[in-house]
């Protein structure tokens, strides 16, 4: 499925797929947020997969509703492990896809990596910062891409590249927050207002100005995106934040919209190849990039129940509830996808003999 899916996006010959490697302790503060996120998600999945499971044992109808809503929390929930990457890393160089592990962040090796001409397709949004990119695709949807040229976008709002990584900078990103009470419009006005050439320089301008310097008096609030963005450098994550991220149960990856392979495609005339699976919209750099998974019945390397012949609805065998939810046991992704297919499949075989008991009256 998720080489399909690349196939739709990209050519094979000329392009790379970039896949994140470990945690940089940069992003710490931001991963810590995205795991409470899922791990809430989560939860509401359990309770919706509980709520749809009652129903059913009670013979009560299942709305469209029900469905959205556990899509929805498992998509947000959904977490790719090491074990799951490396099989689908293995998988797509034995089809001929040039892979590239990244020691962390994928979209940092694409900045090291990207030359003059060469077109990234991410959802990553950070990309717009870093000065080496030019060009990115935004995946809207399955059929919509969006195409971003970061000179014509400068030329419009009226700044420079140098001005544009330093607004991304001083904006809420992966690596930190913007100056409390100082929005993007406030922000942007401040850094167009600026002089110089060099990003640094620029961000350091920008803390200097009086409106900055009433809401800020840290001179190194911007110190870890300035590595990441102007220098180019990561670093571990302490083993904690690390032992927490390969504690989290997962499923296999779905199709190509997950939140660590990246994809990039270059120009013909590119001495080497870039590529990247994501992408933002440039006016929204400074927003953090929200992955999303797909549908879970995307998921078809997961073992499938096999459906039975149509039976009688006073045949079937009531499914029994589920045990109530352990405090010190979080939910399972694998486990609540699982439960929520023999679900699924539950409700076809009580839809079949209703239909077939309909049928025999009609008879």
């Amino acid at each position: 499925i998720v080489e399909q899916e690349l196939c739709k996006l990209v050519q094979k010959p000329n392009s790379v797929i970039y896949v994140d490697g470990d945690r940089p302790a940069e992003k710490e503060p931001a991963h810590t947020k995205r795991d409470r996120n899922k791990l809430d998600a989560l939860t509401k999945a359990r309770s919706s997969l509980q709520r749809f499971e009652s129903r059913l044992n009670d013979g009560h109808a299942i709305s469209k509703q029900h469905h959205v809503d556990i899509k929805k929390h498992l998509s947000i929930g959904f977490h790719w492990d090491n074990e799951s990457k490396a099989a689908l890393i293995s998988f797509l160089r034995d089809q001929d896809w040039i892979v590239r592990e990244c020691p962390f962040e994928a979209d940092l090796q694409i900045a090291k990596d990207c030359t003059p001409g060469d077109m990234i397709l991410s959802r990553d949004s950070d990309l717009a910062i870093y000065q080496s990119t030019s060009r990115m695709f935004r995946l809207v949807s399955s059929r919509r891409v969006l195409l971003y040229d970061f000179d014509d976008i400068c030329s419009v709002m009226g700044i420079s590249r140098n001005q544009l990584t330093a607004l991304g900078i001083i904006s809420s990103n992966d690596y930190s927050k913007n100056v409390k009470t100082l929005g993007t419009a406030t922000n942007f006005g401040i850094v167009k207002s600026l002089g110089g050439n060099d990003p640094k320089a620029l961000v350091q301008e920008y803390l200097a100005h009086p409106t900055v310097c009433s809401e800020n008096n840290d001179p190194n609030k911007f110190q870890v995106p300035e590595r990441v963005f102007l220098e180019l450098t990561q670093t571990p994550a302490s083993p904690k934040a690390h032992d927490s991220d390969q504690a989290q149960t997962t499923a296999p990856p779905p199709q190509a919209h997950h939140d660590q392979a990246q994809t990039t495609t270059p120009s013909p005339q590119a001495h080497h190849d870039q590529a990247q699976t994501t992408a933002p919209p440039p006016e929204a750099h400074h927003d953090q990039a929200q992955t999303t998974a797909p549908p879970p019945e995307a998921h078809h390397d997961q073992a499938q129940t096999t459906a039975p012949e149509p039976i009688q609805a006073d045949e079937l065998v009531q499914i029994p509830p589920s045990p109530p939810p352990q405090g010190e046991n979080p939910p399972s992704y694998a486990s609540l996808l699982a439960l929520y297919r023999l679900l699924c499949e539950k409700q076809r075989e009580i839809n079949e003999a209703k239909d077939n008991e309909r049928k025999l009256k009609k008879s």
